[in-house]
């Protein structure tokens, strides 16, 4: 409980809200009186307090735009089969916004949770054991995964605001800019008791049916019918003055040509300047769709 108001006040530290700098006064007194039941109920505060934060500031699914700022967060799927993902009592989410995008897995691809009952929300990976054991919250844990298993410790629950931060920083620190994760990948962690689906989601780049995330979006669509949103990273790139796609990305976008049209990987590698720019060019002058993109591609190619 000590560990946990530690990093409670440590991540608030130059927080501005009233509400979080009075409980964060609280939490002092707790630990310097080495008062577990000050800091107990102090705590506690903090996460109903929390609760709050995290509903208003979530974004709704139905209220999204393309190019908007958001705040959402998903669960990731690794599996094709969505019941697989349901056999757990704990369910491991990332937040995602406008300016990280991070998420745990290769794949861009799985489901918007409404922000209830979250047990932990921390700017890293909580290597959380969802079936046994209660995750691990605390960041020198980590560092040390072997003993994950071993913990069992208080949650911790941090702003939207401060993971958004966090994920930046460590972004730029690893990738160099944001909204990039080539290098290393980094995510948030978000602990949920429970499940509540609100919408399927890609974070693609606006390749449509050309991005194999795109494609298995739109069947298990047709499985769920939920809320869909196509998150076209691209967009959110510009806007901080950035290319539109990372180097990492590129190559993405053409490994997706090599598997739909055959094309021979050396042929693409010499193609790749004129793709990526006709690419970008059908996107800039809102004409883009895949058909036209596929048509084009293959008056390149002859």
């Amino acid at each position: 409980m000590f560990e946990t108001a530690k990093l409670i006040i440590e991540y608030n530290k130059n927080s501005e809200d009233v509400g979080i700098r009075t409980i964060i006064n609280g939490l002092k007194l707790g630990i310097e009186l080495q008062n577990k039941h000050i800091v107990k109920k102090f705590v506690n505060q903090y996460n109903e307090y929390l609760d709050k934060i995290w509903k208003d500031e979530v974004t709704d699914p139905k209220s999204y735009n393309s190019g908007e700022p958001f705040k959402f967060i998903v669960h990731n799927l690794t599996k094709d089969d969505f019941y697989d993902e349901y056999k757990t009592e704990l369910v491991s989410a990332s937040l995602i916004t406008n300016k990280s995008m991070c998420v745990c897995g290769k794949n861009k691809i799985g489901f918007v949770l409404a922000p209830y009952n979250i047990k932990a929300a921390v700017p890293y990976d909580l290597f959380t054991i969802n079936d046994y054991f209660e995750p691990s919250f605390h960041l020198e844990d980590y560092n040390n995964r072997e003993y994950n298993e071993a913990f069992s410790t208080a949650s911790t629950i941090l702003t939207p605001n401060v993971i958004e931060r966090e994920i930046i920083k460590q972004t730029v620190d690893k990738n160099g800019e944001l909204l990039n994760n080539d290098k290393a990948k980094i995510f948030s962690e978000i602990v949920i008791d429970g499940w509540c689906p609100t919408a399927i989601y890609t974070i693609t780049n606006g390749e449509k049916e050309i991005s194999r995330d795109y494609r298995r979006a739109q069947n298990l669509n047709k499985r769920y019918m939920f809320n869909y949103l196509d998150i076209d990273k691209s967009i959110y790139r510009i806007q901080n003055n950035l290319e539109p796609l990372t180097n990492g990305e590129q190559i993405e976008l053409m490994e997706n040509l090599f598997e739909l049209t055959g094309t021979s990987i050396e042929q693409l590698e010499q193609l790749r300047e004129r793709v990526i720019r006709l690419f970008l060019d059908l996107k800039e002058k809102n004409i883009y769709s895949s058909d036209l993109f596929i048509k084009e591609f293959q008056k390149i190619k002859k």
